[in-house]
């Protein structure tokens, strides 16, 4: 009879973090989303679809999805979602999330981008510091993010001062 409740303690404390993982990745979908609203990329990336790339990631495909089905665009440019399976695949995304599972891959993921526009959002600390362009993280009990303003920049995309000033810090 322990046993059978520890079992069942242990399924409902599972169920209740990946309910908080799934509400934590809806957040960063929109804080995703919210942050193309706050970048100006080259002219060259301003025709056609505005392609958000997702590597290896389900549940954060599924929550991008979702909130561009209806319909939202990027100044004038239909949002595309589209999932690679691995890091190697990624080609011609205006912005790319790299999991945290896969922080261990940023360097790799930054030298397979280099040269082109493409905004590197992660989530684990100090990728801002080593690479990532946006880096979601947990102050509290609250989702915040960090910019690396000088990444961007090398990218030739242009930084609104206002999404600057709601970052948790600016490297």
């Amino acid at each position: 009879m322990k046993i059978l409740r520890k079992i069942l303690i242990i399924n409902l404390l599972l169920l209740i973090s990946f309910s908080t993982f799934a509400q934590l990745e809806k957040v960063q979908a929109a804080f995703i989303y919210n942050f193309t609203k706050y970048l100006e990329w080259p002219a060259e990336y301003s025709s056609g679809d505005f392609v958000i790339g997702v590597i290896n990631s389900p549940e954060m495909l599924s929550k991008l999805n979702a909130m561009v089905a209806a319909g939202k665009l990027v100044g004038t440019q239909k949002i595309i979602i589209k999932s690679y399976s691995s890091i190697n695949e990624v080609s011609n995304c205006h912005l790319v999330y790299l999991p945290s599972n896969l922080s261990g891959k940023l360097a790799e993921l930054i030298s397979i981008i280099k040269g082109k526009s493409t905004i590197i959002v992660t989530s684990g600390n100090g990728l801002a510091q080593i690479g990532s362009d946006f880096n979601f993280i947990i102050l509290g009990d609250k989702q915040n993010f960090e910019i690396n303003k000088t990444n961007i920049k090398s990218k030739n995309i242009v930084l609104s001062s206002k999404l600057e000033q709601l970052a948790v810090k600016v490297y």
